[in-house]
Order: structure tokens, then sequence, then C-alpha cells
């Protein structure tokens, strides 16, 4: 595997990880009413 590869395949699994905590956060928001946890969480993701 080559350089180009390998660094394909970290970018692929970092999208997967990023994916999965993207969906953990969001189903724990969903069953909350932390107005300022949720307000929180939108203004890191605006920022990134």
């Amino acid at each position: 595997m080559d350089h180009d590869e390998k660094q394909m395949l970290l970018e692929s699994q970092d999208k997967k990880a990023i994916t999965g905590l993207l969906e953990n956060i969001n189903m724990m928001l969903k069953d909350t009413d932390a107005l300022e946890e949720k307000k929180f969480v939108k203004n890191f993701l605006q920022k990134i």
C-alpha cells in the first residue's frame, strides 16, 4: 500500500469516526431539554 492509499484510508476512517460521533451527539441531544448544551454544540459545529 503506497502513501496515497494509506492517506485515503485514514481520511475515510476519520470521516466514519466523525460521522459516528455526530450521530451519537445528535441522539443524546434529541432526547434532552438541555438548551445550553444544544447551543454549545451548535456553536462549536458552526466554528469547525
